[in-house]
Parts: structure tokens; C-alpha cells; sequence
């Protein structure tokens, strides 16, 4: 995520107003309660990596169910 917004990043969303925060310890407080891993790089950006989510959730009722999202471009 760049340190400031800027439309010509993929993010597109900065550090800051991704997890609504305005500073670096903030931020960190918020990845470790995700339990997600981070680098902040050089430039001010940061890279974070969330664990990877179940495909299969248990409902309340004990059935199974695969969660798979898939985006893709519209097409029309």
C-alpha cells in the first residue's frame, strides 16, 4: 500500500485510510490483531501479507460450504 492515495497505484488506497488509521504504530496494532505479517519499505509503503482464509466454511446447522470468489473484469 503507498503512503499517500494515488489513482495511478494498483492499491489506489494508502496505508493510512485502508485500515483507517493515521500513524505507523496504529497500523501495526491493526495487522497484529489480523494476525497478518508486514514490511514497510523504503518509499514509506507498506507491504502486508494476511494468512491465507479457509475455502470451506461450518455452518451453524453442521453443513460444509465452499467459499470461492472469483473477480474478474466486466466484460460488457
Amino acid at each position: 500500500m503507498p503512503a499517500e492515495a494515488t489513482p495511478e497505484s494498483g492499491q489506489g488506497r494508502s496505508w493510512r485510510s485502508t485500515p483507517s488509521v493515521e500513524d505507523v504504530e496504529t497500523a501495526e496494532l491493526k495487522l497484529l490483531e489480523l494476525g497478518d505479517t508486514w514490511q514497510w519499505n523504503e518509499d514509506g509503503s507498506l507491504s502486508a501479507q494476511s494468512a491465507a482464509l479457509s475455502a470451506v466454511k461450518l455452518l451453524s446447522d453442521g453443513r460444509k460450504v465452499l467459499f470461492n470468489q472469483i473477480i474478474a473484469p466486466y466484460l460488457g
